[in-house]
């Protein structure tokens, strides 16, 4: 699989498009990969709070690419 033997990344960058099914499982890919280790950098257009709640951090942006929002899913609380 992706996630055994020596060829694991250093770091993923990934755009996951709007499908919450399919979202939902390459999440899990992407936190299994992060517990390795490898740092994962993903853009999600308007993830649910399902999803943005697996990341460890996150960086909310307005739609003109203003930052509206850094740190974790915890703190953000209602804002969103």
């Amino acid at each position: 699989g992706v996630l055994r033997g020596r060829g694991c990344p250093r770091v993923v960058l990934l755009v996951v498009l709007r499908c919450s099914y399919m979202a939902e499982g390459v999440v899990r890919i992407l936190k299994a990969l992060a517990e390795r280790g490898v740092m994962v950098v993903s853009s999600m257009h308007a993830p649910s709070s399902t999803l943005a709640q697996h990341f460890s951090h996150l960086l909310l942006l307005t739609p003109d690419g203003r930052a509206a929002y850094h740190g974790t899913y915890d703190q953000v609380g209602g804002r969103c």
